[in-house]
């Protein structure tokens, strides 16, 4: 099952309600728990070149919106020197799908990303205020 598969069974726990969260919210969520790790930028790349890579290229994509500070993020690495000539040049939706899959391949993946959608949530309502 690929990353987006198992982000929709997330979607429908029991445990998403009250608030339910939507996938941008799980999606952000993911990035989010992601770059808690001083370490984020390593892991991503890593998984892209030793995994992501190696999928077949005609691989469905999935497209979702997320939040802007966990875009932000995202087009940080994808504008980094890491992702230019010599080496491969991946996209946003690439640095996606590695944050979503390292955030889903937790032991505790499920309370985590639940806990930061909550955090998410929580960090854009007090800006707006």
């Amino acid at each position: 099952m690929t990353e987006f598969g198992r982000l929709e069974q997330l979607y429908h726990e029991p445990e998403n309600q009250s608030p339910r969260f939507h996938t941008p919210d799980l999606i952000s969520a993911c990035v989010s728990v992601v770059f808690d790790d001083v370490a984020a930028a390593d892991r991503i790349f890593h998984y892209i070149h030793t995994a992501l890579l190696l999928r077949p290229t005609d691989t469905p994509k999935h497209t979702a919106a997320i939040w802007r500070s966990q875009y932000e993020l995202l087009l940080a690495l994808q504008r980094s020197p890491r992702n230019r000539q010599p080496n491969p040049q991946f996209n946003l939706d690439h640095f996606t799908t590695a944050c979503v899959h390292l955030a889903l391949d937790r032991s505790d993946a499920k309370h985590t990303i639940f806990e930061h959608a909550r955090r998410n949530t929580a960090k854009r309502a007090s800006a707006i205020t």
